[in-house]
């Protein structure tokens, strides 16, 4: 007996989503269940009213911006990481307010990864958990075109050395152009995000009323547009370091550069390696951004500092 299209067991053994069926579940309704019923735990992360209180109405304000922020480029990560994660996650959104269960769960993993992909945590052997089935990360992730072999981009780089620099620098994404390949900086690959995300760091910074902080956003804001300048993040980091001991309001980027493994290995590949070293090229891993937001603690921090 076949159940009714619309019944809640119809949905829960949907094989597809998305327009086309273009997202085909990679993980059985049983497994899934499993993991998200039996394997996970909530944690609650909402922010304690007395935390928030004791802001000034500067910093409130600036504290909304900052949140605002992050999330700008929480989306650039997403798409760093493979080119379908925000559709993804969009159909999955979609899916699951409809009643589908299956994209419900599915989700509740997706936002565990922050993508399609992440470590298998629930298997002896380590190994890829996949939400769809055809949705692999690449070694490149999305630094890179997802065709792309480590031998094709090797030979490229020899062939056209006056490139590898860009091509293998910590900032830019590599795409296709006709039978060439092009090196786009973050702040062009990601404009829209950047310059949201640089925005509302200028606001935060004109609202708090630490001077520290403010000058602290306004470099970071600076250099979300203007990744030619590495100086404008130097500067920004040196000031985090230096500005920010006494501040109620913490926001950090992080630039991680392990996630990209295709760089790594194509630099080191003996050919490229000896072009590398004729130009007096440094190759770099490309960096995956990631942001964290926070209410300083202010009796935790003086007991780490002393």
């Amino acid at each position: 007996m076949t159940a009714p299209k619309n019944s809640p067991k119809a949905q829960f053994n949907r094989a597809s989503l998305g327009e086309n069926g273009e997202f085909t579940f990679g993980i059985s309704a049983k497994r899934l269940d499993d993991i998200v019923t039996e394997k996970t735990r909530t944690l609650d992360f909402t922010l304690p009213d007395a935390a928030f209180d004791q802001l000034s109405a500067a910093n409130q304000k600036a504290l909304a911006h900052l949140v605002k922020a992050a999330n700008f480029l929480d989306i650039v990560f997403l798409k760093q990481d493979h080119p379908d994660n925000i559709r993804a996650r969009e159909a999955l959104e979609k899916a699951a307010a409809a009643g589908d269960k299956r994209a419900e769960q599915s989700l509740v993993l997706f936002n565990l990864h922050n993508g399609v992909e992440g470590p298998d945590m629930y298997s002896p052997k380590t190994k890829p958990l996949r939400i769809f089935r055809d949705k692999k990360i690449q070694p490149g992730k999305n630094f890179y075109p997802q065709d792309i072999t480590k031998k094709e981009l090797a030979d490229y780089i020899v062939a056209n050395p006056e490139q590898a620099s860009a091509l293998l620098s910590n900032n830019t994404i590599v795409q296709r152009d006709g039978s060439r390949l092009k090196a786009v900086p973050y702040s062009v690959a990601f404009r829209e995000e950047m310059e949201g995300a640089a925005k509302e760091l200028l606001l935060a910074a004109k609202e708090t009323d630490h001077k520290g902080f403010a000058e602290y956003l306004r470099w970071q804001a600076q250099a979300l547009v203007n990744d030619s300048d590495p100086e404008m993040g130097y500067t920004a980091d040196k000031l985090w370091i230096s500005n920010l001991e006494d501040s109620p309001l913490e926001f950090t980027i992080g630039r991680e550069n392990y996630e990209d493994r295709m760089s790594a290995d194509v630099a080191s590949e003996p050919r490229v390696k000896k072009v590398l070293e004729e130009n007096g090229i440094k190759a770099k891993a490309k960096d995956s951004i990631g942001t964290r937001v926070g209410i300083v603690n202010k009796d935790s921090y003086a007991e780490i500092a002393d």
